[in-house]
């Protein structure tokens, strides 16, 4: 299970460990800023926004990278099997109308225009 989970990755287990560590650190930097500005105001409040932003960028960014991984690797059967992985992240992070140029690059991959 852990081989075929790396392998829809792209990834060795260094690198997945390395990726979920840096998300680790991130929301924790988050989180601290996050309470420490609940605490008091002198803690910055938009830096904890900030950081909350860099963590869904980065998810987001990943996600893509994944999703371009099983789309050139052919782990996806057929183009509504990609489609499905794609509306699947895209609802993750409600966020389609950022994502929604991806859906060109997966139509181009399977050689359907519009």
């Amino acid at each position: 299970m852990l081989k075929e989970h790396l392998e829809s990755h792209g990834q060795t287990f260094r690198q997945h460990f390395k990726n979920n560590w840096y998300f680790t650190r991130l929301a924790l930097k988050a989180a601290f800023f996050t309470f420490g500005h609940g605490v008091t105001p002198l803690i910055s409040g938009r830096r904890a926004s900030e950081l909350h932003n860099e963590l869904w960028d980065e998810g987001r960014k990943l996600s893509i990278e994944d999703i371009t991984h099983r789309l050139n690797a052919g782990l996806y059967s057929n183009r509504a099997e990609a489609m499905q992985d794609y509306y699947d992240h895209a609802k993750l992070y409600n966020e389609a109308p950022l994502l929604g140029p991806f859906v060109e690059f997966i139509d181009q991959h399977y050689g359907k225009s519009k």
